[in-house]
């Protein structure tokens, strides 16, 4: 038993990427699925998000928009449904945020830590391509959702979205987990992906619990995002109000479904490095 389910970001696309986000997704949630296979649930989470963020396609790791002052400013989480939870935001200089927050969870008393930073240089996205990155994956015991991005495109310096805070983009607890993204500052107010999980916990299908986070969002906020999720039998959801979400679900029988691209052939506008668009 175990399954594993990646997001590319809620938004839209140039249609002439998206063949390439296919390939990345099914990549990232391949490589996440044979370490599940070993025993390796944490591990398959982080190195899924580590495939994301290394691709440069992404609003994550090297596809991370600059902010206002032409600064690479990156925010990321993990959490483990027992109650272990990890975080960094606006770091700079690291070419993996979500083994940053993995180390804040592992190695420290702390949960969010924000503005440390490493030696690389970030040349940042000039397009904003992409949109935010996250994963979920379960191996019928525990369930470990991460979420990784450079946050909206010109923001002011300093400023975490979602990707950062536990709750409101990454959240797994129990029975379920959920990575979201879209509009951070407007997810942060409904604590979507602890709605989310909450729900599954409470016997709500990942589905229907996904597709009443996105109504919340949308009536509280008008906000605009998408989120993923997976209880401990694999049951997959997703939802979305933006043009699309790409995912990458595979399943107890190994083999990979890209889904959220139903509009592909109205995706023509590339996304403006916003978590959401």
């Amino acid at each position: 038993m175990g399954a594993i389910v990646v997001h590319g970001g809620a938004g839209k696309w140039k249609r002439e990427k998206l063949k390439d986000v296919k390939e990345v997704l099914k990549e990232s949630a391949l490589k996440g699925a044979e370490l599940l296979r070993s025993g390796k649930v944490v591990d398959a989470c982080e190195e899924a998000v580590k495939v994301l963020e290394d691709s440069g396609l992404f609003n994550a790791g090297r596809g991370s928009v600059r902010n206002s002052r032409g600064e690479v400013e990156m925010d990321a989480s993990i959490m483990v449904s027992d109650g272990r939870a990890g975080a960094v935001g606006a770091v700079k200089g690291v070419k993996n945020p979500i083994s940053l927050a993995r180390w804040v969870m592992e190695k420290t008393k702390h949960t969010l830590i924000v503005g440390l930073e490493g030696n690389l240089e970030l040349e940042g996205s000039e397009e904003g391509s992409g949109d935010t990155v996250g994963c979920v994956v379960t191996d019928g015991r525990l369930v470990v959702a991460g979420t990784s991005t450079g946050g909206i495109k010109g923001k002011l310096p300093g400023r975490v979205g979602d990707s950062a805070v536990i709750g409101a983009g990454t959240y797994a607890w129990g029975r379920g987990g959920a990575s979201a993204t879209g509009d951070g500052d407007e997810i942060i107010k409904v604590c979507l992906s602890f709605f989310v999980v909450s729900l599954i916990d409470l016997g709500l299908s990942p589905m229907k619990a996904c597709e009443a986070g996105i109504d919340l969002l949308l009536r509280r906020t008008k906000g605009k995002g998408g989120v993923v999720a997976l209880d401990l039998e694999g049951n997959l959801g997703y939802a979305h109000n933006t043009k699309s979400m790409p995912v990458c679900y595979v399943g107890p029988d190994g083999k990979p479904s890209l889904l959220g691209f139903e509009v592909e052939e109205e995706t023509e506008e590339g996304n403006e490095g916003h978590e959401s668009r």
